[in-house]
């Protein structure tokens, strides 16, 4: 099935695309103004910050050695491995 067609069927089925309707960060919860992306772990729809901080903790995680292509979409935010938080 391509994305095209999942698309269509989860609209038939009253699922809704809110990534631009959405009026806050799904992470921060502080109001979105104009910009907005998609986390890259997760399907969170997070502001201009959020997402800025995500480019550093993907870097961060490259550093520390950590496979990160295998991270994307994973449905967490992971740690960087010897870092305490």
């Amino acid at each position: 099935m391509k994305f095209g067609e999942m698309y269509a069927k989860d609209f038939l089925k009253g699922k809704k695309d809110n990534f631009f309707r959405q009026n806050h960060c799904d992470r921060c919860r502080k109001p979105i103004k104009d910009w907005r992306t998609t986390s890259w772990f997760t399907e969170d729809t997070i502001c201009n910050i959020c997402g800025e901080a995500e480019k550093v903790l993907r870097e961060e995680l490259r550093q520390a050695g950590q496979d990160t292509s295998k991270l994307e979409g994973c449905g967490y935010i992971p740690k960087v491995k010897g870092k305490l938080t």
